[in-house]
Parts: C-alpha cells; structure tokens; sequence
C-alpha cells in the first residue's frame, strides 16, 4: 500500500494534467473532464490515471462503450506496470458500468474482486467504493439486509479514506434502503445527512443526486410540495451543469411528483420522455423504473390492457438484469391476484426469511430462525447470515459476529464468492457497531 501511495504521490507531483482531472473528477464534473482529456495529445492518455479518469467519466456521461474501453485499457496498463491502485480502481469502476447496464453478475464480479484486493492492501478508498457498488447490487437483488451492511462499511471505509463524498454517497443509498423498507422517518433523516453531508463536498452532482433521492421520499410521505422544491434546486444545478442521464433520473421523479398533484397526462408524457432517454443511454434500471411507474399510473387511470402491457415490459427488464426485489415490487402495486401471480412468474421463492429482513422485521425474522435445525441452518450459507443480521441489529452483537463467520466460512466452502463478501461485510458492520 505504501507502494501505491508513493507512486501515486510522485506521480501527483509530476503532472499537473493528472492533478487537474483528479480535481474535476473529484468535483463530479465529468463533462469538463471528458473535454479537457479528449483536447490532450493521445500519448499523454497512456497514462493509467488518465486513462481511468478518462474512461469514467465517459461512462458517468452513459457513454457506456468507450468509457469500458478506456478502463480496460488502463486496467491492462496497471497489471503490466504492476500499479495495484490504479488496477483496484479500474476493477471498481468496471464493476460500477456493469451495474449501470443492468448486468448485475458480472459487476458483482468485478467489484469482489476489487474489495478483495482492497482489503488485502488496506485500500480504504476501494474498500468503500466496491462495498457501496455491491451493496446496490444486494439491493436490486432484494436482499437489504446484506446492501445495508455494506454501506455501513463502506461508509466506514470512505471516512476513514477522508473521502466525504462516498459518505455521502452511502447516506443517500441508506435512505432509499429505509425507504423500500417502510421506515420512512427513519429514510428521511438519512437522506437530510447525505444532502448536508454532500453539499458541504461542494460536488454538485453529488449534491443533486441527494436531493433527488429526499425528493423521492418526501413524494411517498405525500409532501409533493416539499419534493417540488428539492427539484427546482436539482434544475438550477442542471441549467450550470447538463448532464442528460442524470436529467432523465430527475425527470421521473418530477413525474412522480404531478403523479401526486393529480396531473396525470403531463406525468405520463414524462414518464414516456424517461424511457426513451433511458434506452438510448443504455440505463435498463432506469428504464424498467420509469416503465414500472408508467405501469401504475396507466392501471390508476382504469386502462388495464395497457397498464398490463407495460408491466410484462418492466418485468422483462427486470428479469433480464436479476433485480428479483423490482419484480417483487412490480407484482406488489395493486393488480389483480392473477396478473401479480403471472409477474412473480418464474421468480425463485424468496424464503420467509428473506421476506423478514427485506422489511426490516428483525424480531420475527430471529423467531423464525430459531424455529429451524441447527443444522439447517449451518448448511445454508444464506440462512446463518441472516441469523447474524437479526442477532447484531437486535443489539446481540457477538452472536450476531459468530453467526456471520459461519456464514463466511459456509460460503467458502460453497465457493460463493459474492456470499463469502456479503458475510465479511455484515461481521464487518457488527464490529463496527461493538
């Protein structure tokens, strides 16, 4: 590690040109970078850095395809040269455009790859930016319970980097965590800690992502008016910095907000704007949302053919990237028993279990747990980690901590290298806690 921060330190020192794009990475703007890199001569790009940089933020842009080109160029640079940090961060970054393009497998990959080497090197910086990235795709799986123990750590790991942002960052997903899981009280004072937290980064895209996700909350809590207002702070960021992905995240919930103010014919117009920018940029979550929105607005509106057009549309995106917990809640939205049974369709069952700690309900998920073997339990690397959950969030931090090295060891032995990490990253948690 010492390595990497002396070179990284020299190489700070040697090139401005790689001081300035950390500085406009860093500040979010990635369009600038994009600019000031693309006007460089093509020899400077050979820079690992550079080419890192560069290729981010070509892919924050949606510019999918030449941002992974770019990272795999620096990602082959950095293993020839043996600059492990560069390498690490390039792995991350790969990981985050597969999660952006709806291919949750392989960002999983990439990204336990990138935390393993991160914690093996005592990367603080990588550790929290992998924990946060799989801590989305356990979301988008449906498993909270594990995507809120690594945004614990990965919180944990971005303050002791100094990297406000990422705090920030695992604030915001926090919130939406709560927010799935009812505790809306609880989503709203998380999300008002990530807007403080990154508008003192001064990042306005940071910034603006935040108040986009209190907007989101403040619409389910029936505080339209209050949503409206983190919006019109959201537009005035825009108007300084465009940012056409970003603008089209925004714009659903703008349609969820006329949704509220019983402007249906302009909140379906949008919501039909948001798909057709999402498909071009190549963002299917965004897409299978803003489909799955449109879903519920046309089946409120009594135009049931259509609403049950849509939804077999969103489920099919769903489906395609293994976002169990959107189909789950696209099934739950109010349709008749057949139709919701038809969505859930093919989907695994998702255990009794699963169900209790998805909904925060640590109580009854220990009751249920209790209840089985134990040796059910230990062959089921899955169940001993949800045992950990329910024991360290009911305050029972060391049985929790043993429960979750079971699971690690159990996952090992499984050869589930996603398991094995979420079960480090929840004993992680729990020692955070104690």
């Amino acid at each position: 590690m010492a390595t990497d921060k002396n070179r990284d330190q020299r190489l700070l020192e040697a090139s401005p040109v790689v001081a300035k794009a950390r500085s406009l990475a860093a500040a979010g703007h990635h369009a600038a970078l994009v600019e000031f890199l693309g006007s460089r001569a093509p020899s400077e790009l050979e820079d690992t850095t550079l080419a890192l940089l560069y290729g981010i933020a070509q892919a924050r842009l949606g510019r999918h395809k030449q941002g992974l080109e770019w990272i795999d160029r620096a990602l082959a640079s950095a293993r020839q040269r043996n600059e492990h940090g560069v390498e690490r961060h390039a792995l991350n970054a790969r990981g985050a455009i597969a999660l952006m393009g709806g291919n949750l497998t392989e960002a999983a990959d990439s990204c336990t790859q990138a935390l393993m080497a991160a914690s093996r090197d005592g990367d603080h910086a990588t550790t929290g930016r992998a924990s946060n990235n799989l801590g989305v795709i356990s979301h988008l799986r449906g498993r909270h319970a594990e995507a809120i123990s690594s945004w614990e750590i990965a919180a944990a790991a971005y303050h002791r980097a100094g990297i406000q942002t990422g705090v920030a960052d695992c604030h915001h997903n926090l919130a939406n965590a709560y927010r799935e899981q009812g505790a809306l009280d609880k989503a709203l004072a998380t999300a008002d800690q990530a807007v403080t937290v990154a508008e003192a980064t001064k990042d306005e895209t940071l910034y603006a992502m935040t108040l986009r996700g209190r907007a989101e909350i403040r619409v389910i809590r029936s505080e339209p008016e209050l949503a409206r207002r983190d919006l019109d702070r959201i537009r005035v960021i825009r108007s300084q910095m465009p940012d056409p992905v970003a603008e089209a995240e925004d714009l659903r919930i703008q349609a969820l907000v006329m949704v509220a103010e019983g402007q249906q014919a302009r909140a379906e117009k949008a919501l039909r704007e948001v798909v057709g920018r999402a498909e071009l940029h190549e963002r299917l979550l965004l897409q299978g949302e803003a489909t799955r929105d449109l879903a519920n607005l046309l089946r409120l509106a009594g135009r049931t053919n259509e609403a049950q057009a849509a939804a077999q549309t969103a489920r099919a995106m769903f489906a395609r990237m293994g976002a169990e917990s959107e189909i789950r809640k696209l099934a739950a939205l109010g349709w008749a028993e057949s139709f919701a049974t038809q969505l859930r369709g093919e989907l695994a069952p998702v255990h009794i279990a699963q169900q209790f700690a998805d909904a925060g309900k640590y109580a009854e998920l220990l009751a249920y747990l209790e209840q089985r073997s134990r040796d059910e339990l230990e062959e089921s690397a899955m169940l001993t980690l949800l045992l950990g959950i329910a024991h360290s969030r009911l305050g029972r931090l060391e049985v929790g901590q043993q429960w979750a090295m079971v699971a690690q060891l159990r996952a090992r032995s499984l050869k589930d290298r996603m398991m094995e990490v979420g079960a480090l990253n929840v004993g992680g948690a729990v020692a955070l806690g104690r």
